[in-house]
């Protein structure tokens, strides 16, 4: 059985070649949403732990968005206030990573983080500004990692290897990934054509990072269906297919439109 920890926030709020899809038999998990079921909660999991989290001046939290256990610590990604909370395991405020500015080893905006296996270092992704790596502490600023040309802005990204990420770009015209070697400055292929608009315009986007890692191969949890993704050799192999039946639909059936368009279109 599985172990979830539940956290409750304490806190005051302060206002090259284009790979495809590989098709191959994958696991499809069909749903039938006229019949509803019960299921117990501790068929999943065994017991919860609630973790109240220090509240103090200096560990305020305005927005979550990434979170990430490590090392015994708990890391918050606070976006709007462009810094990482760290707590310990009983939710003690420890510091923050806190690098906003223009000077060397700084960053304007900052979108995710990430622990490199690779490298043992912490990585900060600033959308237009690079990959800024830290020692694991994240304190001790060690290099900045620019990003590809032709590719505008990165929102997220996970490593491949030591010399290799994985990068994804809301804002890119056609391929939203590229696999970019950090020696050579190079791309090394890109995959996952997408219209922009279905990640700016209607609510099938990523609020959290669509990249984790299960038995040592890097996933990819597709935005707007849920579908679940392996990556190997440069390509996307399916893994989980969700079948709702006659509730399924395709993106090609969007409207190029904007915003408000789908926030009527969700309340019919």
């Amino acid at each position: 059985m599985r172990i979830i920890i539940v956290i409750i926030w304490g806190m005051l709020l302060m206002t090259s070649c284009n790979q495809q899809i590989i098709n191959r038999d994958s696991t499809v998990c069909k749903i039938d949403l006229k019949k509803t079921i019960s299921p117990s909660f501790y068929d999943y999991f065994s017991r919860v732990e609630i973790i109240p989290l220090e509240t103090s001046e200096n560990s305020l939290i305005k927005y979550v968005g990434e979170r990430i256990y490590h090392d015994s610590k708990y890391y918050i990604l606070d976006t709007p206030q462009k810094k990482i909370l760290v707590f310990d395991e009983n939710g003690n405020f420890l510091y923050d990573i806190n690098k906003h500015g223009n000077g060397p080893g700084e960053y304007t905006e900052l979108y995710s983080f990430y622990f490199n296996p690779f490298t043992g270092d912490l990585d900060l992704l600033s959308p237009m500004g690079g990959i800024l790596r830290y020692d694991s502490l994240g304190q001790n600023f060690k290099e900045k990692i620019p990003l590809p040309l032709t590719v505008p802005a990165v929102h997220q990204f996970i490593a491949l290897d030591k010399d290799t990420y994985l990068l994804f770009s809301d804002s890119r015209e056609g391929n939203k990934m590229v696999v970019y070697n950090i020696v050579q400055r190079k791309i090394i292929s890109e995959l996952y054509d997408l219209p922009k608009f279905l990640l700016f315009n209607t609510f099938y986007h990523h609020t959290y990072s669509p990249f984790y890692i299960c038995e040592g191969k890097v996933h990819f949890v597709q935005s707007y269906n849920g579908d679940v993704f392996t990556f190997e050799n440069n390509s996307l192999i399916p893994k989980y297919h969700w079948d709702f039946g006659e509730q399924n639909f395709e993106i090609s059936d969007l409207k190029d439109e904007p915003m408000e368009y789908y926030f009527k279109f969700l309340s019919i």
